[in-house]
């Protein structure tokens, strides 16, 4: 008995594999293309409250008077359409081989939401230390 001719048609149409593989490969660049973004942001705004640490800290060091109710007011006027002001600082005088320093310390927790991908946590804490 013969095998039908459509068969032998319907083997060698490659027409539709396009785009079955499109569809098996669109997932994973778009969360790769979404995770670097992402990414991305996170660690822009790690280094925006890095920054934002830094110019508080100058601050600090020219006015020994400065709380750190006035530091994080500072840091949030830096931070402002960059990062939240879910930022923890914390300020310490100690003494490093003799010199009397101030060292602060800022905890910027980043949430990174990538599609396809658990939720998860970055945490930036920057330090910084000045003389007093």
């Amino acid at each position: 008995m013969k095998k039908p001719v459509y068969d032998k048609r319907f083997r060698r149409d490659e027409s539709g594999s396009p785009a079955v593989e499109f569809a098996l490969a669109a997932p994973v660049f778009i969360t790769m293309l979404f995770g670097i973004m992402h990414l991305a942001w996170a660690f822009h705004c790690g280094a925006s409250v890095q920054y934002a640490l830094e110019r508080a800290a100058r601050m600090k060091m020219i006015d020994d008077a400065v709380t750190v109710a006035d530091l994080r007011t500072t840091m949030a006027s830096f931070l402002d359409n960059v990062a939240s002001d879910a930022f923890t600082l914390a300020l310490e005088d100690t003494t490093i081989s003799g010199v009397e320093v101030a060292r602060i310390t800022a905890t910027y927790p980043h949430e990174v939401d990538i599609p396809l991908i658990p939720t998860f946590t970055l945490t930036f804490t920057p330090v910084s230390v000045v003389p007093r």
